[in-house]
């Protein structure tokens, strides 16, 4: 539809109508498919393979978070391996008895021989317990400062 307004006094003509598209001519090498299913298939290839790296990553932070999880125990380097009851830092210096706390009934040698001390946090009490030393557990060690 276009509507041809002309002034009688001016030579300007104006003229109001539908915008319309024109196909452009095409290239004459110009494929005559386009490869879309193709070019598809690899966007989607490539999107499960980033989303599988990132899954993959967030399973790796899980796991080392949770094998870094604080413990409620720690092997302190006390032993009384060298004559049971006699407890003694691992490098031989001796212990003043009166000073440690132990948990009530500890140490009590159970389960075949517990030689090795550490710090257990419990039910309202954080004190000593004999465990067997061949037992893996976190560790706490002494450190000189300069």
């Amino acid at each position: 539809m276009a509507v041809f307004f002309r002034p009688s006094d001016s030579g300007v003509n104006i003229e109001v109508g539908e915008y319309q598209e024109f196909p452009r001519p095409e290239p004459e090498d110009a494929p005559t498919e386009t490869p879309k299913p193709k070019l598809r298939l690899i966007s989607v290839v490539l999107l499960s393979f980033g989303l599988l790296c990132v899954l993959q990553g967030i399973l790796n932070i899980s796991l080392r978070l949770a094998r870094t999880v604080p413990t409620d125990k720690a092997w302190v380097g006390m032993t009384d391996r060298e004559r049971e009851g006699d407890w003694v830092w691992v490098d031989g210096t001796p212990l003043d008895e009166d000073m440690l706390e132990w948990a009530t009934g500890q140490p009590d040698g159970a389960y075949g021989g517990e030689d090795c001390a550490d710090l257990r946090t419990m039910k309202n009490f954080i004190g000593l317990n004999d465990f067997n030393c061949s037992s893996r557990m976190q560790w706490i060690c002494e450190k000189t400062l300069l």
